[in-house]
């Protein structure tokens, strides 16, 4: 690690908050992986998000944010009104 190396440069301070940086980061990381994992579970339990996600290019997490913002789409005249 740059913060580990004590011949880099890097003083005191910078080496404190580039480790604490860093250790932040590694927890946001552990966060976005739970979320993932929730999202997961509810892409698995929705045959809607399912059948969104066979469209190329689209992935659990994609398929349940348009799940969840559009529903069943019957506010929608057509498909040009939910597009725009």
């Amino acid at each position: 690690m740059i913060f580990a190396d004590l011949t880099n440069g890097l003083t005191g301070m910078k080496r404190e908050i580039t480790a604490e940086l860093y250790a932040f980061l590694g927890q946001i990381d552990l966060r976005i992986k739970a979320f993932d994992r929730c999202i997961e579970v509810v892409f698995r339990a929705n045959a809607a998000c399912q059948r969104i996600a066979r469209i190329c290019g689209v992935g659990p997490e994609t398929a349940t944010a348009m799940n969840a913002a559009v529903g069943e789409g019957a506010e929608f005249k057509n498909s040009r009104h939910l597009a725009a």
